[in-house]
């Protein structure tokens, strides 16, 4: 299993969960620094030894390329499963193919109408098997060409994992969640802490720097959440949260 980031091993999590019990032998390779799989195993994904696909950051496609040639060498995988978008996830795909290893796609066919998804569309592409939340997402890939009859609607991994998160108790007041992957500025950040005065309502960042069990964990107690996240924008609706949504610039 290839995750693009260390949030997709929250994704994972219920899958990885799902395949143990029946007995398969499971390995994950990650995008991160040497501190991804402590992030990843607070967020839920089992220990199966997380291979770190690079520690710098790949990103290029040459590089991420490199890194998968060597992952699925070293594991000669039956099949390669993918999550997330970028070029680890791209490369992964295309060398199983080259590979005549079968990859399946998870979380495929998100579509958000505009710059953002190049990337998602060539990952989807990269793999011959795709799982979907519903049939708007398979709906989606049947109009990009794909055989309908090779995408299985699976619903939300974020509902899965959510699940299984454990519920914290309310002990701060009533705040907002602000995550923005895309329109984040000073600007915007103060705009919305205007408005959270207004309405007395405490205003928390989502940070590159803070741990993403942490991140989580504040976003599942937040009362609304404000993002450009389509991550986010699932994530609200499987934790019951308002969500308020923000165009990319």
């Amino acid at each position: 299993i290839g995750l693009a980031s260390c949030h997709d091993a929250f994704l994972a999590a219920p899958l990885v969960r799902c395949l143990l019990s029946r007995h398969a032998e499971v390995r994950v390779a990650m995008v991160g620094g040497v501190d991804a799989p402590a992030h990843a195993t607070a967020l839920g994904l089992p220990d199966v030894g997380v291979m770190l696909a690079e520690v710098a950051g790949t990103k290029s496609l040459a590089e991420a390329a490199s890194h998968a040639a060597r992952i699925v060498s070293e594991v000669a995988p039956d099949v390669v499963v993918t999550l997330g978008a970028g070029p680890f996830a791209l490369a992964l795909g295309d060398v199983a193919h080259r590979a005549d290893v079968r990859c399946v796609r998870l979380e495929a066919g998100d579509r958000a109408g505009d710059v953002r998804d190049r990337s998602r569309r060539l990952s989807d592409h990269a793999a011959d098997r795709w799982c979907v939340r519903s049939d708007r997402e398979r709906a989606v890939l049947a109009q990009e060409g794909v055989d309908e009859d090779l995408v299985a609607i699976v619903g939300s991994l974020t509902r899965d994992a959510l699940a299984a998160w454990p519920e914290q108790a309310h002990d701060q007041g009533k705040h907002v969640w602000l995550a923005c992957e895309h329109t984040a500025s000073d600007v915007l950040e103060a705009q919305v802490g205007e408005v959270c005065a207004a309405l007395e309502l405490d205003l928390q960042v989502a940070r590159p720097a803070d741990p993403p069990e942490q991140q989580v964990q504040r976003a599942r107690a937040a009362d609304v959440i404000v993002t450009d996240s389509l991550g986010y924008q699932e994530f609200a609706d499987a934790a019951g949260r308002p969500c308020v949504v923000l165009a990319p610039a």
